[in-house]
């Protein structure tokens, strides 16, 4: 056993009562949103709560979107290693957010959008709507695979699960809430 051995810290049974409480109220969240109060059955209402929720939950739901294993364990990393200027990503985020909010978003309200798909097939045609869908389709799944990776080798190195078991369980644990609509 290396000295870096005797020093990880490994999963106990309070840590192992956590994660798996954890896992349990987001999986019951999707099964409370899926059921409750007749689900989520129209597009609108899955993507827009049909346009009745206030901006803080939908302004926390945008910010935990973009928060992930990745973000987390990376981007420290990130500036620990090559320094600060990572920050010119983030001063970014101060000049995107406020021209979509003021250019885009009131277009898309305006014309009653849910999705920006929606507007190339009405602005262009429904081929570019379907090569846009599927491009995005194909980056995502690349995303994810980077996505669910992250958070099976941090798991890996508490539990000594293997990464194929600990990302089979992310991926499905991902799958069952995304689906159930959280």
């Amino acid at each position: 056993m290396t000295v870096a051995e005797e020093h990880l810290h490994n999963f106990g049974a309070v840590d192992y009562v956590i994660f798996g409480g954890m896992l349990a109220v987001t999986a019951a969240t999707g099964l409370y949103h899926a059921f409750a109060g007749g689900g989520q059955r129209t597009t609108a209402r899955y993507l827009m709560a049909d346009r009745s929720m206030f901006s803080l939950p939908v302004a926390i739901s945008v910010l935990a979107s973009f928060m992930s294993a990745v973000s987390i364990l990376g981007e420290p990393s990130e500036i620990f290693v090559h320094g600060i200027q990572y920050w010119l990503i983030d001063l970014s985020f101060f000049i995107t957010i406020p021209v979509t909010a003021v250019f885009f978003i009131p277009v898309f309200h305006g014309l009653g959008l849910t999705t920006a798909y929606e507007y190339l097939e009405q602005r262009f045609s429904m081929s570019l709507r379907v090569v846009a869908a599927c491009l995005f389709i194909l980056q995502n799944t690349f995303y994810i695979a980077v996505i669910l990776y992250a958070p099976a080798l941090a798991l890996e190195t508490v539990t000594k699960f293997e990464v194929w078991k600990t990302s089979s369980t992310c991926r499905n644990h991902h799958n069952y809430v995304y689906i159930l609509g959280t």
